[in-house]
């Protein structure tokens, strides 16, 4: 059955190697890169040259196929401000240049006193300045335990306090971008997570417990685990426009088509049962 909403993998090795897998006959209509990888603050420059960036604007005018970035996992907005605000500025610059929609980027580790909600608005509006922009940085909910993740509500200030400063974009300034995984092993109460925030679904599978607060997802196909299809289509039916981005990361071709076709079956599965919003919604909050 034919889907019209976005769904892809996570590919690895930059965005000229997503768009030769793509050419290559993989059959997806979304995929997630990284500019330069997880672990480096600054992407590489080469996505500013004209050349590139119009490569990968026609590319995804011609297929259809929507580029996701990740963030690097090294951003800290408490313990590395400025080198982070550079990241994102540097990183946004490019997602809008090359006409890309959206920006994951994790909302981090919180403890002690710091408000999560003050500390995120005023970064992004006085440290990034943020601009008009054509891109959404997606903040992503994380699987910490003991209050160290962002809840739903708090997730949803930060997207109601942060805005384009002239306000003549389509394209919200924060959006979320929701971890199946990460919702499922952390303890962050996200029941009141706004569906309308959720740019982004990363559909992840785990074979770790209900609020365990481990973070292990890479390895496992969406049928390999303890989440049971009924609870990742919930998640699915939270966001029904949300782009979605299954992180297995294997190179292996085969691989990839197996993880391709297991998304497609729950997508299938999902537009089959015909529940409502607010029964996912149920459903999540039960763990089912």
């Amino acid at each position: 059955m034919p889907q019209t909403r976005k769904f892809g993998l996570y590919l690895p090795g930059g965005v000229e190697d997503a768009i030769a897998a793509i050419k290559g006959g993989l059959k997806i209509t979304a995929c997630q890169v990284y500019l330069s990888g997880p672990m480096r603050y600054l992407p590489a420059s080469r996505y500013m040259e004209d050349k590139v960036a119009e490569a990968i604007v026609a590319f995804q005018q011609e297929t259809g196929v929507e580029i996701v970035v990740h963030a690097p996992y090294v951003i800290s907005i408490v313990t590395g401000p400025e080198k982070s605000a550079e990241c994102i500025k540097r990183h946004l610059a490019i997602c809008d240049k090359c006409a890309i929609n959206n920006l994951v980027v994790h909302s981090g580790s919180w403890a002690g006193e710091l408000d999560p909600v003050e500390t995120w608005v005023k970064f992004l509006n006085e440290q990034v300045k943020i601009q008009d922009f054509a891109t959404t940085i997606c903040l992503e909910n994380m699987a910490y335990g003991n209050g160290r993740a962002m809840s739903g509500e708090q997730l949803n200030k930060v997207c109601e306090q942060v805005r384009w400063p002239l306000g003549d974009t389509t394209m919200p300034a924060v959006g979320v971008c929701l971890d199946t995984v990460h919702a499922w092993v952390g303890s962050a109460d996200l029941s009141k997570l706004d569906k309308k925030n959720i740019q982004v679904i990363h559909l992840n599978q785990t074979k770790d417990g209900l609020g365990s607060g481990h973070d292990r997802h890479s390895e496992n196909h969406l049928n390999e685990g303890v989440i049971q299809a009924v609870s990742l289509g919930a998640m699915l039916l939270l966001a029904p426009d949300a782009t979605i981005i299954s992180e297995f990361d294997n190179p292996d071709r085969k691989e990839q088509e197996k993880e391709i076709d297991l998304v497609q079956n729950l997508l299938d599965q999902v537009k089959a049962t015909g529940i409502t919003p607010a029964e996912a919604a149920a459903i999540n909050a039960s763990g089912a």
